[in-house]
């Protein structure tokens, strides 16, 4: 199984850099921004150069329900 990263503000700049730079290195994606069609551009990007999975969730990780509804979301895929 790959290892998994998990990142938020994901789709744009220095958070993009970063998903990249994993992704070459056979990591999986957790990732959260706030605009889902960025998220879903970024997932399609990943998943067809370097056919890692890429799970995207849409929201504002300024808003505390919003990260737990993330972190919840990550924990529900069950990885090691």
């Amino acid at each position: 199984m790959k290892k998994l990263l998990v990142i938020t503000g994901g789709s744009k700049g220095i958070g993009r850099a970063i998903v990249g730079k994993f992704s070459q290195n056979d990591f999986d994606i957790a990732v959260s921004a706030r605009t889902r069609t960025d998220l879903a551009i970024l997932k399609s990007e990943v998943e067809r150069e370097f056919h890692n999975t890429v799970v995207i969730f849409d929201g504002d990780m300024s808003e505390p329900q919003e990260v737990y509804a993330f972190g919840d979301a990550v924990l529900k895929l069950n990885r090691p």
